[in-house]
């Protein structure tokens, strides 16, 4: 389990990073990197994301598997996934021990450096594959003994048939839409800021309108008034026929 803290704020100044007990002995003073963090029992993944991590990223990077004790150590989500015996390791900027606006009224977007936290996530996506033991990318070509894949990152990456079909695929390409969720925020009259969730499904396509039929009833009324109509029409008829060769006669 890989928990994702704090991780947009950098400083460049010496003294701007800060740490408990005695890790300021150990660790840098500026606090331009990103940390991983691990209890003992996480100490190998957090050596195999580390060694992915700076194989691939463009940002400095500090690591250290610590007592869960100490200060900072447990405090995130990981901490439960520790209690029930899972290995999980935290990645972040250290929150409170360099950012001067945690859980401040000051804590607003304009203090994020976006330009580094892209560095940052750029250098996990290679680390994630690497602990789910994949690797993700485009399929260029099968063959009969690999598959040649292309990271997103340009690698051309050769993969084990073997290990291919003995594990999951996901395709991201061959169904025409897939569902994603996006979250915006939308300001009420009031100031307040109202949360809407737009799931990027088609609309389900319109039911066809019912046909039209007309009750047993109905259609029964209706051959009904025709028939009347035609009785009469036809009686009228005769009549008429009847008068005029009276008048014939007379005449």
């Amino acid at each position: 389990m890989i928990s994702l803290e704090t991780m947009g704020y950098f400083a460049d100044e010496p003294g701007s990073q800060r740490y408990p007990s005695v890790l300021r002995w150990i660790y840098p003073d500026t606090g331009n990197f990103i940390a991983f963090v691990s209890n003992l029992g996480s100490r190998q993944v957090l050596r195999r994301a580390l060694r992915e991590f700076r194989a691939q990223a463009s940002i400095p990077s500090e690591g250290g598997a610590l007592p869960e004790g100490l200060p900072g150590v447990g405090w995130s989500d990981h901490w439960s996934f520790w209690q029930e015996g899972y290995r999980a390791i935290l990645v972040t900027d250290t929150a409170l021990f360099r950012y001067p606006a945690y859980h401040a009224e000051e804590d607003i977007p304009d203090q994020v450096d976006f330009e580094r936290l892209a560095r940052v996530v750029a250098g996990l996506e290679p680390v994630v594959a690497e602990l789910a033991g994949g690797v993700t990318g485009t399929v260029e070509e099968v063959g009969l003994f690999v598959t040649t894949v292309n990271t997103p990152d340009n690698i051309r990456t050769f993969i084990g048939n073997g290990k291919i079909f003995s594990d999951t695929i996901q395709n991201f390409s061959t169904n025409e839409y897939r569902r994603v969720e996006l979250t915006a925020q939308l300001a009420s009259i009031t100031g307040q800021a109202a949360t809407c969730t737009f799931p990027l499904d088609p609309p389900p396509p319109a039911p066809p309108p019912p046909p039209r039929t007309r009750s047993r009833s109905r259609s029964r009324s209706i051959e009904r008034s025709a028939s009347s109509f035609f009785n009469a029409a036809s009686t009228f008829c005769c009549s008429s026929r009847t008068a005029r060769a009276r008048s014939a006669t007379c005449a």
